[in-house]
C-alpha cells in the first residue's frame, strides 16, 4: 500500500484545461474540431452514468480506482490532450492492454525478467524516476484507457492503469507508456496524479 493521494476537482480542471488547450491550437487544428466543442470550450463528453461504469467494471472484472470513476462521471472520455496527444476512451472502449497487444507484454517481461527491480528502485516517482525502471509483468493485468492523436504523438503511446499497485485509498498506479524507441513508462501514484501532470 502507498500513501493517500488527494483527488482533483475534475470539472474545474477539465474546463480550465479545455479553454487553455483550444486557445493554444493553430487555426488549422481548431477548424478540425466539432463546432460544439468550439462553442462550449469543453473537450470532454457527457458524464458516465453509474450503470455504465458498473457495466464496464463487470465486463473487465475490476472495480475502477476512485479518481478514475470520478473522472468518468464528469466526462465519458476526453478528446486529445495537449502535446501528449492522448484521447481517453469511453467506458465502452476500455480494454485489457494484453487484449490489444498480447505479444508486447510477454516480450517486455522476458527482457526484464533477467534483472527484476527491487521495491526501492521501483517506488520512485516524479522527476527522480527513470522511465526505464518499470515492471512489465504488470502489463498482464493493466487496462488501456487511451489512444493517441498521431499528429501529436507516435502510435505506440498509451495510458495504462495498473491494478497491481494500489494506494491505501484504492487508487491504482498509472503509466504513460511508450513502446517505441526502446520503451519506457512514466509512472504516477494514481490516475489523477497522471492527469495533473498532463494538464500542466
Amino acid at each position: 500500500m502507498l500513501e493517500e493521494i488527494e483527488t482533483l476537482n475534475w470539472e474545474n480542471r477539465i474546463r480550465e484545461w479545455s479553454v487553455k488547450c483550444i486557445n493554444s491550437l493553430t487555426e488549422q487544428k481548431k477548424s478540425q474540431l466539432p463546432s460544439d466543442i468550439i462553442q462550449s470550450m469543453w473537450l470532454g463528453y457527457p458524464g458516465t452514468t453509474e450503470e455504465q461504469i458498473l457495466s464496464a467494471e463487470a465486463r473487465l472484472s475490476v472495480k475502477f480506482p476512485p479518481s478514475y470513476r470520478e473522472f468518468l462521471k464528469v466526462t465519458n472520455g476526453l478528446n486529445f490532450v495537449s502535446i501528449y496527444g492522448f484521447k481517453f476512451y469511453s467506458t465502452d472502449e476500455i480494454y485489457s492492454y494484453t487484449e490489444g497487444v498480447p505479444d508486447s507484454a510477454e516480450a517486455w517481461i522476458e527482457a526484464y525478467e533477467v534483472d527484476p527491480l527491487t521495491d526501492e528502485e521501483y517506488f520512485v516517482y516524479g522527476k527522480e524516476q527513470d522511465p526505464n525502471y518499470f515492471r512489465p509483468k504488470y502489463m498482464q493485468t493493466a487496462l488501456e484507457i487511451s489512444d493517441c492523436d498521431c499528429d501529436y504523438n507516435n502510435d505506440n503511446g498509451v495510458c495504462l492503469l495498473i491494478p497491481q499497485v494500489i494506494t491505501s485509498d484504492g487508487e491504482w498506479e498509472a503509466w504513460i507508456f511508450d513502446a517505441s524507441m526502446g520503451g519506457g513508462a512514466w509512472r504516477y501514484r494514481s490516475f489523477d496524479e497522471m492527469m495533473n501532470a498532463i494538464f500542466n
